[in-house]
């Protein structure tokens, strides 16, 4: 039946930020939770920015002029904020009328930006504990599972992941990265990282227990236009929304539903 049918809600990179003025999109992210109440919530890494911190930029100086670690931490929290108190309320709603706790699978990814902050504190460890966001909100006290980057997590026989690697243990990237990943996996694979919304279904491998081996690109939370791609052609494909994952059964076959930022702005 439809409706017993377990979903996943995938967030896409979020990449809170401190100029990033209208965090109303947080509040849409959690009063959609609230309202839909998917059986699991993925969020797929890059929460957090850490520009002020970043290798790339360290001797651009004009680039790095204003940017603040404690900024990116105080729109990290607030965003974390918007996104759990409408399913605090509810919980507290369901508590009154003595109803179950709305209580899903929460996993949360980190990814190559919050890994910013780890190679920072390896090079810098007098401030391991200041570049650290879990001590500013700790989405593991909330019941969150964090997964660390590089790592995957495994729900309904879906693996998901920030970014699928190399053999290096390095970001895979092309042009036909969905594609291109289902040869190096043996179950079906949810990654965020490009900003991309895309698809791929290699059928059924007789040499895999005859599953379907699928790869799904998430795309976005965020549309606004960071400043490293403004007067770019890299953000004219990115998709920003949510996606949603219908579990058909336990062995990674899913139905895929979608619902755009503009959708979601709209109410």
């Amino acid at each position: 039946m439809v409706n017993n049918l377990s979903t996943t809600l995938v967030v896409g990179d979020p990449h809170t930020h401190p100029d990033d003025e209208d965090e109303v999109r947080f509040d849409l992210l959690g009063n959609y939770i609230a309202e839909t109440q998917p059986d699991t919530i993925v969020q797929i890494g890059d929460f957090l920015t850490y520009d002020s911190i970043s290798a790339w930029n360290t001797r651009k100086r004009l680039t790095m002029e204003g940017k603040r670690l404690g900024k990116e931490m105080r729109a990290g929290m607030v965003a974390y904020e918007k996104i759990m108190n409408p399913i605090n309320d509810l919980n507290r709603t369901r508590r009154n009328f003595r109803k179950a706790q709305y209580k899903p699978n929460l996993f949360w990814i980190e990814g190559n930006h919050e890994d910013r902050a780890f190679r920072y504190a390896d090079q810098n460890p007098e401030v391991a504990d200041v570049v650290d966001y879990t001590r500013y909100f700790n989405p593991a006290d909330d019941g969150w599972t964090i997964v660390p980057y590089r790592e995957h997590c495994a729900h309904n026989g879906v693996l998901f992941t920030h970014c699928p690697m190399s053999g290096n243990n390095q970001p895979l990237s092309s042009k036909h990265l969905v594609k291109n990943v289902i040869k190096d996996y043996t179950a079906p694979l949810v990654f965020g990282h490009t900003h991309k919304l895309a698809f791929e279904c290699d059928g059924v491998r007789t040499t895999n227990g005859g599953r379907r081996l699928t790869s799904l690109n998430v795309g976005c939370f965020f549309d606004y236009v960071p400043d490293y791609a403004r007067g770019s052609r890299s953000n004219r494909d990115w998709w920003a929304g949510l996606v949603t994952l219908t579990h058909v059964n336990q062995h990674g076959d899913y139905d895929l539903s979608t619902i755009s930022m503009d959708v979601l702005r709209q109410g």
